[in-house]
């Protein structure tokens, strides 16, 4: 007989999966199959590298948003950090679309309610990260408008003039 070990597979989350959903959120238990040297709990451990993990989260962000940093102040700006990376744990692989939903984060963060203009001072930091690492374009050269005849120029529209991957509306 047979067995059919897919369903199974599908039902398991992997080790990986089962080891990373404790990494932001210090409430959580540490994954049972998560053991030290012969067999030895591994608390500390899990502990030191969750810490890292958080931290280097927070560094992220600090890199990605330094303009809020410097209005609120490193511990400020830290400790709201800290609360956003508990709440929306990374989604991707790539560490550099982390905090993309943190304006949004400050905008609702009982803390930052004084500064309502701070989720939009986010926003325009992440709009020029995005711009920033954008891939290049030729520009719209001269001669290419030129050739549009002018009586047609006022009906030219985004379909007509290709944006550049950079181009973000704040």
């Amino acid at each position: 007989m047979l067995i059919d070990h897919s369903a199974a597979e599908k039902v398991q989350p992997s080790f990986a999966a089962v080891f990373a959903q404790g990494l932001t959120d210090p409430a959580r238990a540490i994954p049972v199959d998560v053991v030290g040297p012969r067999g030895k709990a591994a608390i500390k451990r899990y502990n030191v590298y969750r810490n890292n993990v958080t931290v280097s989260l927070i560094d992220a962000l600090a890199a990605t948003y330094p303009a809020v940093q410097r209005i609120t102040g490193v511990e400020f700006f830290r400790a709201m950090a800290r609360f956003h990376v508990r709440a929306t744990p990374p989604t991707s692989p790539l560490l550099f679309d982390y905090g993309r939903d943190f304006p949004a984060f400050i905008e609702e963060y009982e803390h930052a309610q004084d500064m309502p203009w701070l989720a939009d001072t986010a926003r325009i930091e992440r709009a020029w990260l995005d711009a920033y690492h954008a891939a290049d374009v030729p520009p719209l050269t001269p001669d290419v408008l030129a050739a549009v005849p002018s009586d047609r120029l006022a009906d030219l529209g985004p379909v007509d003039i290709k944006g550049i991957p950079s181009d973000t509306r704040v």
